[in-house]
C-alpha cells in the first residue's frame, strides 16, 4: 500500500503516512532537510543551474489513488509541490492521453484538493495566507497541472 499524502489547509504543509512514521513536509523546509525522510520515494532530480532544483517522488496515495509528487526548490528552500495522480484514461490517441482524459486527471485532482482544503475550487486557483493552491489543464505541456505553492518568506 502506497502511503497516503494529505495537505493540511491551514500551512499547505504535506503529511505522508508512512507505515515506520509520519512524515511532514513544511514551507520552511530545505533541499537537505527533505533528502533522507523521502529516500524510498526518490526517483529523480533536476537542477537547472539557475537557482531552481526540482526532486521528483513516487509512490503516494492520493485519496486511494496511485500518484507522485514534484518539489521545487529555489536556493535551496522549498518554493512549491506539484502532485499528480494516475487516474485511469478512457482515451489515448497514439500512446498518449486525449484532453478528456486529461481533464479527468484535472478534475479528480480538483476534487481532491476540494476535499482536502475545503475550498470551492470553482476557479483553477485558490488562495491561501500561507500560499496558493491550483489545479487546471497545462494547455504548454499538454497535460494535468497541480499542486501548491508557498508565499515568499522574509530571512531576516
Amino acid at each position: 500500500m502506497n502511503p497516503p499524502l494529505t495537505i493540511n489547509p491551514k500551512d499547505g504543509s504535506i503529511h505522508i503516512a508512512f507505515a515506520e512514521c509520519n512524515f511532514l513536509i513544511e514551507k520552511t523546509f530545505t533541499s537537505d532537510t527533505i533528502a533522507a525522510p523521502l529516500a524510498q520515494l526518490f526517483r529523480s532530480e533536476r537542477d537547472h543551474k539557475n537557482g531552481y532544483m526540482w526532486r521528483t517522488y513516487h509512490g503516494v496515495s492520493i485519496e486511494g489513488v496511485f500518484g507522485g509528487f514534484d518539489l521545487c526548490f529555489h536556493f535551496g528552500r522549498l518554493t512549491a509541490i506539484h502532485i499528480g495522480a494516475v487516474v485511469p484514461s478512457l482515451e489515448t490517441e497514439n500512446g498518449w492521453p486525449t484532453r478528456k482524459s486529461i481533464e479527468l486527471e484535472v478534475n479528480f485532482l480538483k476534487s481532491s484538493l476540494r476535499r482536502q482544503l475545503s475550498r470551492s475550487f470553482l476557479t483553477d486557483l485558490e488562495r491561501f495566507s500561507w500560499g496558493s493552491a491550483w489545479a487546471t489543464f497545462d494547455e504548454k505541456g499538454f497535460s494535468a497541472s497541480a499542486g501548491i505553492s508557498y508565499a515568499p518568506t522574509s530571512h531576516t
